[in-house]
């Protein structure tokens, strides 16, 4: 019985004070901001993921256009990397390359094509091509085969 007198002695001297000790108000604090680091770094990474998985899309649908365009128009359409770090289509005219489209791509995402890929008509491309795309550590290779099929894997 003594426990329970002392405790709600110690309980109902707590209600008479008001407000919070400085500990308290260190330890919510703390608290506070271990959460919000913690949030912050998940967070970066997050973006550098969807980055590079933005990064992805952008190449592999310039390079379904291209593919598309080469059929649907009946003639060579090359996908090059511009100086400035886009992609350009190019179509084949009286036997010199006309730009068709610039396709930015996103100022965080690194990439490099190994070959300009050139389509042809029957939808198959030459030579065969690889592009590899980096965000940070997050890295993809896609690359594309003869017949047009284009796969991406993961980089370690």
């Amino acid at each position: 019985m003594k426990l329970i007198e002392y405790l709600s002695g110690y309980f109902h001297k707590r209600a008479a004070r008001s407000g919070i000790t400085v500990l308290e108000l260190l330890t919510v604090v703390l608290l506070l901001g271990i959460l919000i680091c913690t949030g912050v770094l998940g967070l970066r990474a997050y973006h550098r993921r969807a980055d590079a998985a933005n990064g992805v899309r952008c190449i592999t649908a310039a390079m379904q256009a291209a593919r598309y365009r080469a059929i649907k128009h009946n003639r060579r359409v090359k996908l090059s990397q511009s100086e400035g770090g886009d992609l350009e289509l190019e179509v084949r005219k009286s036997g010199n390359w006309v730009l068709l489209e610039r396709i930015t791509v996103p100022a965080a995402v690194e990439f490099h094509l190994n070959a300009d890929p050139v389509f042809y008509p029957e939808g198959h491309v030459v030579p065969l091509c690889s592009a590899t795309v980096r965000v940070g550590p997050y890295g993809r290779r896609i690359s594309i085969s003869l017949a047009g099929r284009i796969k991406v894997t993961t980089l370690p």
